[in-house]
């Protein structure tokens, strides 16, 4: 809504949150290319296949990350927030790194102990940087939100949208300058 209020206390759609990790992988892995490429040697070709290819692994890693948070338990280790977070986020990281390690040739599991720690440092952070208002946690559903009660939905579901945006792009910019081409 205009005014970034959720009386429902249902988050945003799945897509858009899905399209968010997209984008931010497709940018990423763009961006790597760009300074690991010499600038003669840029093609369009290659940029847009690098954007894909990270779009495709930003988009999978994200879904990963909202699904293993869904599905964990709310009590106990769990109901700390950062901690819940972190592990869904380096589910995440895994699945974002073996998906861009098929797309690109690579054996699939190479670097997967790197993407769940960025994966899981990333989310941390980004779960402490801009907590999630508490709340009910709506039943699943693909047009009306997503259940993430781990991670106290509110009524300003607009949290849930910065938080996945600063969690991307502090993975984003921790898998540049850590692997130099995986999103």
């Amino acid at each position: 809504p205009i005014t970034l209020t959720d009386p429902s206390g249902r988050v945003v759609l799945i897509p858009a949150i899905l399209a968010i990790g997209a984008f931010a992988g497709g940018i990423a892995n763009l961006v790597s290319y760009l300074l690991s490429t010499p600038n003669c040697s840029w093609t369009w070709e290659s940029a847009l296949g690098s954007f894909g290819t990270g779009f495709i692994a930003g988009g999978i890693g994200t879904g990963v990350t909202l699904l293993i948070a869904a599905l964990l338990p709310t009590t106990g280790f769990f109901s700390v927030a950062w901690v819940s977070a972190g592990i869904a986020g380096g589910a995440g990281g895994v699945a974002s790194t073996i998906f861009f390690n098929i797309l690109t040739g690579r054996p699939a599991l190479e670097g997967g102990g790197q993407g769940f720690i960025v994966g899981s440092v990333s989310a941390g952070i980004a779960s402490r940087i801009i907590p999630l208002r508490p709340g009910p946690a709506p039943t699943l559903s693909w047009t009306k939100g997503w259940p993430l009660s781990n991670a106290n939905i509110g009524p300003k579901s607009i949290d849930t949208v910065l938080e996945e945006i600063m969690q991307d792009v502090i993975g984003s910019v921790s898998a540049i300058i850590i692997g130099g081409d995986s999103p």
